[in-house]
């Protein structure tokens, strides 16, 4: 709020400079979530939105992946297809956004596109019907009407999707541990994302592969997918080695 644009990329280099320096290599930011409900709990209420508009969130959503870029370290820009509108913190229940969103929402993610892409798309535990299957009451980050019908589809974005924590109340109180799993794979998302918390140990991680692999065998998971998730990932780890290099040069 007190910075220009320009102003907050040098307040941004310095933070992605000092990441890079600590080892860290992404950062799960921006948010370009609009806001749109000023009594919103988790976006509005944490002050977390850049502006109301296309036009306020851009200018800085720029500024901020291009600074991490410069240094070496990774953007994802959150959450798909918007949170700004929402009553509810998708972090303590499931959020019905049919009242309140807006196609106006989806507008940050087509604007950035190019060399202003952030390598990462976070998708939200979001409800829509427009990003749900028919008859159902999906969140985005495990419908495939979402990620391969509007954000790779009519988007037309190319680079790595990532679920939000699928430890979060908005999924966890729906699904087991292994349908959230499969379900946001299969739906399309490269990169599964899972805080565990203290709840589960390092068994957790084995039985996530354990759960994928059934499924790929099972056909509930389609291989060329796992390969292509593989592609994006590997492509992106060469890129980020590549930069981080060009940063330590200069």
């Amino acid at each position: 709020a007190r910075y220009s644009p320009e102003q907050a990329a040098v307040r941004y280099r310095k933070a992605a400079d000092d990441l890079a320096r600590l080892g860290v290599n992404l950062n799960f930011g921006p948010v370009v979530d609009l806001n749109r409900n000023r009594r919103n709990p988790i976006i509005a209420r944490k002050r977390r939105a850049y502006g109301a508009t296309t036009a306020d969130v851009l200018p800085y959503a720029h500024a901020f992946i291009s600074a991490h870029r410069a240094a070496g370290v990774l953007t994802s820009a959150k959450h798909f297809p918007g949170h700004g509108s929402s009553w509810a913190d998708s972090h303590r229940r499931f959020v019905d956004l049919t009242k309140t969103w807006d196609a106006v929402e989806l507008a940050p993610y087509r604007a950035l596109t190019g060399a202003a892409a952030p390598d990462m798309v976070m998708v939200g535990h979001l409800y829509h019907p427009r990003f749900s299957p028919r008859g159902e009451r999906v969140p985005a980050s495990l419908s495939p009407a979402a990620i391969r019908g509007v954000l790779r589809g009519k988007i037309g974005y190319r680079g790595i999707v990532i679920t939000d924590d699928l430890e979060m109340a908005a999924v966890t109180r729906r699904y087991s541990l292994k349908e959230r799993v499969i379900r946001a794979i299969a739906a399309g998302n490269d990169v599964i994302m899972l805080s565990d918390g203290t709840t589960r140990g390092t068994g957790v991680v084995d039985a996530i592969h354990r759960h994928v692999r059934e499924a790929v065998l099972s056909g509930r998971i389609g291989l060329a997918q796992i390969r292509a998730a593989h592609a994006r990932i590997i492509a992106t780890k060469a890129r980020l080695a590549g930069t981080r290099r060009e940063a330590r040069a200069d």
